[in-house]
């Protein structure tokens, strides 16, 4: 299923070129858990994808988080992004 993922493109939301989204198929909402890096995280977006039955993720955008790791501060991240279909 790894390598299955590493073949899910991924499109940030703020790429600004053509998209191979078919619009014309469902879509769904889709947000990792938290990772101590963002290609985790990333990572965990195309799982789900796949899970799902969809093999693309567009509109992919980091959120940032402090988390308390006994005296040491760390930051984690978590993804959100629309998994769907890509055109034919």
């Amino acid at each position: 299923m790894l390598e299955n993922a590493n073949a899910v493109p991924v499109f940030a939301a703020t790429y600004k070129g053509s998209v191979p989204l078919d619009t014309g198929r469902p879509q769904a909402d889709i947000q990792s858990d938290f990772f101590r890096s963002q290609e985790a995280a990333e990572l965990h977006l195309r799982l789900l994808a796949i899970e799902q039955g969809f093999n693309l993720v567009v509109q992919r955008r980091y959120e940032s988080r402090q988390q308390k790791d006994g005296k040491y501060i760390h930051k984690v991240w978590g993804a959100t992004g629309q998994a769907g279909q890509r055109l034919d």
